[in-house]
């Protein structure tokens, strides 16, 4: 169908943004009458609503209040389910720790088309050798260029699987876990984690774990708080890639940022 020959890009652009924001804003305060100055939170919706004479500017303070302000804006970070950095570490002290963070290879039809979230994945290790007080910059951009290195110049990719696979050497602070393709990629992957912690491969401390599962991609719906929602898909294969890495010290409330992949972090060490 073609556009008709009296189109306004502009007004057209005005309307989509109004009519899905005015939406989300009506479902967040869906307990709050409309054009209602009794309470706060009326006051908020009213607030957040465009209305037909809104200029630009008062669009996006408008948009800027709900999301940002109001903290609607949340919703599009998955909950965590953590500590905070200050409380864990005022319970518990630990050696230096290096993570890196994997998300799958960017996939159209996956992400675009069908509305899948990408599969992501961690792997860590330990600098036993290492103290809060002993380790320096030096030794942070030393992770930061084998990281690098291996994971984005070398392009190590994580096959993703249905098979778990673990490397156990306590001694250099290697307890890796991870779900592979199959033994070879496992033992890939192993090798490249041990390259960033300079650490020789010892084959007798890798296991490749058999298992005959059914690990369906699409396993279904279930009933969640009223509603059906897809159940979590177990152990998915996907290509993953290097996202960004940090440096956990015991004491410093933030991590050191090593790699950054796409200007992912800010002030890494190393950014690609």
């Amino acid at each position: 169908m073609t556009l008709p020959e009296n189109f306004n890009p502009r007004d057209h652009l005005i309307n989509q943004i109004t009519y899905w924001h005015n939406l989300l804003v009506s479902h967040y305060f869906v307990n709050e009458q409309p054009n209602d100055l009794s309470t706060s939170k009326a006051s908020l919706r009213l607030a957040c609503t465009i209305t037909p004479d809104d200029t630009d500017a008062m669009i996006l303070q408008r948009q800027w209040l709900f999301e940002i302000t109001v903290g609607h804006a949340q919703s599009l970070q998955a909950p965590i389910m953590g500590i905070p950095s200050q409380e864990y570490q005022r319970d518990s002290k630990f050696s230096p720790q290096v993570k890196m963070y994997f998300k799958e290879v960017y996939n159209y039809e996956k992400f675009v088309v069908q509305g899948l979230r990408p599969v992501l994945g961690e792997i860590s290790f330990r600098l036993p050798h290492k103290t809060s007080a002993t380790i320096n910059q030096q030794d942070a951009t030393q992770y930061a260029n084998r990281i690098k290195n291996i994971f984005i110049t070398e392009k190590i990719i994580w096959h993703k699987g249905h098979f778990k696979c673990t490397y156990y050497d306590l001694a250099n602070g290697l307890d890796l876990r991870m779900y592979a393709l199959d033994k070879a990629s496992g033992q890939a992957m192993a090798q490249a984690v041990l390259a960033v912690a300079s650490v020789p491969y010892d084959a007798s401390n890798f296991q490749f774990i058999e298992n005959s599962g059914n690990y369906p991609t699409n396993p279904g719906n279930q009933t969640v708080y009223g509603s059906e929602m897809e159940k979590p898909v177990k152990r998915p294969i996907a290509n993953l890639s290097l996202s960004y890495a940090h440096l956990l010290i015991w004491g410093r409330i933030t991590p050191v940022n090593l790699v950054s992949v796409g200007m992912r972090l800010k002030n890494a060490i190393v950014s690609v």
